[in-house]
């Protein structure tokens, strides 16, 4: 019994210490708060963007990313069984773990309700040095899995460090 009480204790410290940002690197630590932001949404894949203009895309699922890299969109949908109020989400999240909101929607006047999905918005916020912006847009692929996944593209975007 004491051999898995020490692995344990050995494992809770590390975490501990993962987490209060004694034992890693500053991309690990920025990968860990933004999977905590994104828990419940699946990754499906970054693209070169201009404009936040994602190109059509499949709905494909791939493990979340190691890294992120400037001027790249990541792509996440939500379940379509899923409802909860996206905007008022992220932002939760984002201040649990020390983001700090930059713009966000403070108002309904503040977002886009198009006739399908929605509502679409745009969050930006610095990390560590490190703008970036989420945003909520049209998917491109909503007419192909409409009974699966929400309409909506979910956008991670990060500039480069200034």
């Amino acid at each position: 019994m004491f051999p898995l009480l020490a692995v344990v204790s050995i494992l809770c410290w590390l975490s501990g210490k993962l987490i209060s940002g004694t034992l890693h690197s500053p991309k690990l630590l920025e990968n860990h708060r933004f999977a905590d932001v994104f828990n419940g949404f699946q990754y499906a894949g970054a693209y070169s963007c201009a404009d936040f203009q994602v190109p059509s895309h499949e709905v494909r699922l791939e493990p979340f990313p190691e890294r992120f890299w400037a001027k790249k969109c990541y792509v996440f949908h939500l379940p379509a069984a899923v409802s909860v109020n996206t905007p008022e989400l992220f932002i939760r999240r984002l201040r649990q773990n020390g983001v700090e909101l930059v713009r966000y929607p403070r108002t309904e006047t503040d977002l886009v309700y198009p006739a399908e999905g929605g509502p679409l918005f745009r969050i930006d916020f610095c990390n560590e040095g490190r703008s970036g912006s989420i945003l909520a847009l049209q998917g491109m692929h909503a007419a192909q899995h409409a009974d699966v996944w929400q309409p909506d593209d979910y956008i991670l975007w990060f500039a480069r460090k200034r």
